[in-house]
């Protein structure tokens, strides 16, 4: 601890930073889906049963291990 905070690592950050840009665009569409007005004839499809942010919730953390899997993989090629 006497050297500081050194930051997150590599595939943390780029985890992070890939996650944080699929939940945002998630969220988006997640949130559009309630606030905005259905196409005509597609009021009563299944995807309109699903809980707010239940896809938002779900895709953040498969991105983030997703691209922190490849970051990783890929660093370990490089070496």
């Amino acid at each position: 601890m006497r050297d500081g905070y050194q930051g997150l690592e590599p595939e943390n950050r780029g985890g992070c930073i890939i996650a944080a840009i699929a939940g945002i665009i998630a969220l988006f569409f997640d949130l559009s889906r309630v606030i905005g007005d259905p196409a005509p004839g597609t009021e009563n499809l299944w995807w309109r049963y699903i809980p707010l942010l239940l896809p938002t919730f779900a895709i953040v953390p498969v991105t983030f291990f997703i691209s922190r899997a490849l970051i990783r993989r890929s660093r370990s090629d490089d070496r």
